[in-house]
């Protein structure tokens, strides 16, 4: 308690002497106000001796005075500022040359109650309209005291102690108060002019084109094109030894890598390559920076950025081997991301930088966390007005920022003008509840077949355990598409769609007996959708017949409905009894998106699975077994021979009753996967995962025999399995092998791990690593 007291004594002296030294600066925004920065000139130093990296250089920022001021306020953050080092000159407004006329300075010093902010106080006011060079020196320290600037601003790793490892120094400025004085406060853009003095042994990059370089002895000046208006966070710049791709597209686009990793970053520079024409195209507007550069950084390294034409990514999610379709769709959804931030977030910048959640929101538009949202905005905008309203914006916002509102009321003008958005209704009310709202519809949609009347209401969705006075009670505008059965597929979106609102939605279809219509079964809404029990048996009913499966429905529905129909089982709106009757069309389903959809929600359960009664058990387990019954031609095999043993382990109930062979074992093998078919190899190596992850016997058994066949004759085991065995395999063969190996094998895998540079590799051996936790007590025990 007394050395409670001291602090609290402590404290008021503190805040006392801080005040004595320098005063408070109440608002900055206004300090700042009165001058526009219109052009910032860097010149960088950069100097590395042993484990210490220095950088420091001169800043010249022109800005042009808006109102008469005595102060200048800047964000500076843990800098060697004093005021004799600080010029301030005019500007000859008829040549925009530094005039000889230089202010005064009265004091300067760091903000007491705001640190990072330096207020430089004049002897004369500032004119309005006149403008003026602010030269202000830097000095950033790699041993700076300060852990966070460190982090934010400057990595540097040396691993000369490793064979075949390139030197990597990375300096990245977007946290720009952190590296040079610079004005954060104002919502203003402005150009930048970069020089860097570096050693001659790296090379340069930032987010324009070099334009000039000049070489000394052991030392490069590297001069970069002057940027069009950005925001000083934007600026980035690195040194790096790493090696590059070739850049072969209209937009140059360059990937950097150590040597070892650089053959693998072919295919992800492609796809980026890709991504790029075709948002310049989807846009209307080209790549600001002309260029793109995008660094692959090592494993462990959290400096990953996406500044405008410089990003650094990790590694791991740049390699690509050309037989990996899964990480092929992975890299391309994560660069399409990335990539679309060089014109969403970055050409146009929100006005709040507090608020970069809309720009990350409205640049996911390829990715998971928007998809469903901006695919039903485009879906009742329709496609072409959905693209020419993106152009619209921003077009009209380049170099400049926007907010959320300027968004939808060119969203509400371009469709008003289309005609196909009443006059009552803004794009805005539209979408205010599905972006604010945290629970998203539940629609249910009844027939009356003697009436042929579709009745359609929705609810917040409620997840089980939510009571009914914990969800809100809220409605949604959600646009309605319908795919029908009729004769042969019928969709019925090439219509407007209907808006669903709170009032419920009766609808003529003319449906007759036994036929169906599924409601936003193409994911045109973020939402669940309940067809009642007569309805549901019509639906069930088709897709159990292998004759109208396919003629009757499309890849896309019938995902959609397994989607819909383990979540409202899940949360107890309809009993798993419909799951299971339903699923046991999968022995006829040759689609990889409705097997992995499947999968994935069999996994979810799979835990209560195993606790639940036999007889359940043994119902999920018959749905499963089609999966190890496939045949390389996907030939169909009648349910009347996948009855397993009714045994209690899972991968007993697995094999064909009175057969020691597995029909897993004759129909997929992990051992020679086929080259020549991606699809059937995409399907293969998710059967060979399902089958070990549902513990199959024979994926166990044929696991260790690779094991011992890739290994014979070698003492070096482990690397020989992952420099030469199928890499789409290595990870399940080392995965059981961990699972239920010995602790010198799990350290063996860590000591290759820890030495091997290759991402391509580390994911691999990261993955299996992971595995040893369903074998933790034996090698913990060890």
């Amino acid at each position: 308690m007394k050395q409670k007291n001291c602090l609290l004594l402590i404290l008021p002296s503190l805040f006392l002497f801080h005040q004595v030294k320098a005063p408070d600066v109440e608002n900055v925004a206004e300090l700042q106000i009165y001058l526009d920065p219109e052009k910032y000139t860097l010149d960088i130093h950069t100097d590395h001796q042993g484990d210490k990296a220095v950088l420091m250089g001169q800043v010249k920022i022109r800005v042009r005075c808006s109102e008469e001021t005595k102060k200048v306020a800047l964000n500076a953050k843990n800098m060697a500022l004093t005021r004799d080092k600080i010029g301030i000159t005019t500007v000859s407004p008829e040549t925009r040359d530094t005039d000889t006329h230089i202010v005064s300075i009265a004091d300067s010093y760091f903000a007491a109650n705001k640190p990072d902010i330096y207020v430089i106080e004049l002897t004369e006011p500032l004119k309005k309209d006149f403008s003026y060079d602010l030269s202000l020196p830097f000095l950033f320290d790699e041993q700076s005291e300060h852990p966070e600037v460190r982090e934010q601003i400057l990595y540097k790793n040396y691993m000369d102690d490793m064979e075949n490892i390139d030197v990597l120094e990375i300096i990245i400025g977007n946290q720009a108060g952190l590296l040079f004085p610079c004005f954060l406060e104002r919502n203003v853009k402005s150009r930048f002019k970069i020089i860097i003095l570096h050693d001659a042994n790296v090379v340069a990059l930032s987010n324009w084109p070099v334009s000039k370089t000049e070489n000394y002895q052991y030392r490069n000046s590297c001069e970069f094109e002057e940027t069009e208006p950005m925001v000083p966070y934007g600026v980035s710049f690195a040194l790096i030894s790493f090696k590059s791709t070739m850049a072969t597209s209209t937009i140059p686009i360059k990937i950097w890598a150590n040597k070892e990793s650089i053959k693998y970053m072919i295919g992800s520079k492609y796809i980026a390559e890709t991504a790029t024409l075709f948002y310049s195209k989807y846009f209307n507007v080209d790549l600001d920076s002309k260029k793109l550069d995008i660094i692959a950084v090592p494993k462990f390294h959290n400096v990953y950025t996406e500044n405008i034409g410089l990003i650094s990514l990790e590694e791991s999610s740049l390699v690509l081997s050309e037989k990996d379709d899964q990480k092929y769709f992975d890299i391309t959804s994560d660069l399409c991301y990335t990539l679309n931030r060089q014109w969403i977030g970055t050409t146009v910048t929100t006005a709040n930088l507090n608020k970069h959640h809309f720009h990350y929101g409205l640049s996911l538009f390829l990715e998971q966390l928007s998809l469903l949202l901006v695919r039903m905005l485009a879906f009742f905008l329709t496609e072409n007005i959905f693209k020419e309203s993106l152009q619209v914006y921003i077009e009209k916002f380049k170099h400049s920022f926007s907010n959320l509102e300027n968004l939808w009321d060119i969203f509400t003008t371009e469709a008003r003008k289309a005609k196909i958005l009443d006059e009552n209704i803004t794009v805005e009310e539209i979408m205010e509840n599905w972006i604010n709202e945290s629970t998203f519809p539940l629609i249910r949609v009844n027939v009356d077949y003697s009436r042929q009347i579709v009745t359609i209401t929705q609810e917040p969705f409620k997840f089980l355990g939510d009571k009914d006075d914990e969800v809100e009670k809220v409605c949604w505008y959600i646009p309605l598409s319908y795919v029908s059965s009729g004769p042969g597929l019928i969709f019925l979106d090439d219509r407007l769609p209907k808006m669903l609102t709170c009032e419920k939605s009766e609808t003529d279809f003319k449906l007759n007996s036994e036929e169906w219509i599924t409601v936003n079964s193409q994911l045109h809404v973020l939402s669940h959708t309940y067809y009642d029990n007569v309805h549901w048996e019509s639906i069930q009913k088709t897709l159990l017949n292998p004759e109208t499966l396919y003629m009757k429905t499309d890849e896309l529905t019938r995902a959609r409905l397994i989607l819909d129909l383990f979540a409202l089982a899940e949360n107890g709106i309809v009993p798993y009894k419909r799951v299971i009757d339903t699923m046991k069309y999968l022995k006829h389903e040759v689609s990889k998106l409705c097997w992995t959809v499947a999968l994935i929600e069999f996994d979810k359960i799979y835990a209560h699975l195993l606790g639940a009664t036999e007889e359940l058990l043994d119902k999920f387990v018959e749905i499963l077994m089609p999966v190890y019954q496939m045949s390389k031609n996907y030939e169909e095999i009648t349910s009347s021979s996948v009855i397993g043993d009714q045994s209690v382990r899972l991968d007993d109930r697995l094999k064909k009753k009175n057969k020691s062979e597995s029909l897993f074992d004759k129909a997929v093998t992990i051992d020679g996967v086929l080259e020549n078919d991606r699809l059937k190899m995409e399907f293969k190596k998710l059967f060979i995962r399902s089958s070990c992850k549902f513990t199959v016997t024979i994926c166990q058994t044929q696991s260790f025999e690779l094991y011992g066949k890739w290994t014979t004759g070698t003492e070096d085991k482990m690397n020989l399995i992952i420099d030469q065995a199928p890499i789409e395999m290595v990870e399940v063969v080392l995965c059981e092998h961990i699972k239920y190996g010995w602790a010198d094998d799990w350290n063996d895998l860590w000591k290759i791990y820890d030495k091997t540079v290759t991402s391509i590799k580390n994911d691999t051996i990261l993955k299996a690593l992971g595995c040893f936790i369903e074998n933790e007590e034996n090698i913990l025990k060890e």
